[in-house]
């Protein structure tokens, strides 16, 4: 299972980094959509993107602004945006308001997470297998796991990293975490 970072930086990108976005070249996989997230254009082998947002502050889903770019001439299926269903509505109505942004982005949103566990399991391309958990951040947010050919990796953002954390069952055990905090 390859990724790539598209940008590893906190909330203000530089001439050198940008802020979060990772990228599973091979299953059409993004982990948020920071500033690095038009890096994709160059690395896209599936016909269809699925980007699964961790939250929606602005270092984690500007990048989406970038889909026209990123999808022109590749002729991509419209990108599937996953983020909490609350938060579907706070993006539309605001983000992509028509004064801010008046193009309608080749996007679909689906809502990422169970709201009586606060997880859940999405099937994707290649057999990969992607579950979602609850992280302590103000707004909100999640924690990913990717599961394919017996080899996991875990993505936990923005959040602490103390012992008694209910996020660490998800992360035991996995063969590469990629842990911001």
């Amino acid at each position: 299972m390859k990724f790539v970072f598209l940008g590893t930086t906190g909330y203000h990108p530089n001439n050198r980094r940008h802020t979060p976005s990772i990228m599973f070249p091979e299953i059409g996989l993004i982990l948020d959509a920071g500033t690095g997230f038009f890096r994709a254009r160059d690395l896209i082998q599936t016909n269809q993107l699925h980007v699964f947002l961790s939250h929606i502050h602005l270092d984690h889903c500007f990048g989406l602004t970038f889909l026209f770019d990123i999808g022109f001439e590749k002729n991509l299926q419209p990108t599937k945006v996953y983020v909490d269903s609350e938060k579907i509505d706070v993006l539309n109505k605001h983000f992509f308001h028509e004064l801010l942004f008046p193009a309608q982005l080749p996007l679909e949103f689906s809502p990422i997470s169970d709201a009586k566990t606060g997880s859940h399991q999405f099937l994707l391309p290649n057999e990969t297998k992607l579950t979602t958990f609850p992280l302590k951040h103000p707004g909100g947010a999640v924690g990913f796991v990717i599961e394919q050919d017996s080899k996991t990796v875990a993505y936990v953002t923005d959040t602490t990293a103390s012992l008694d954390e209910p996020y660490l069952r998800y992360i035991q055990n996995v063969d590469v975490l990629i842990h911001e905090c």
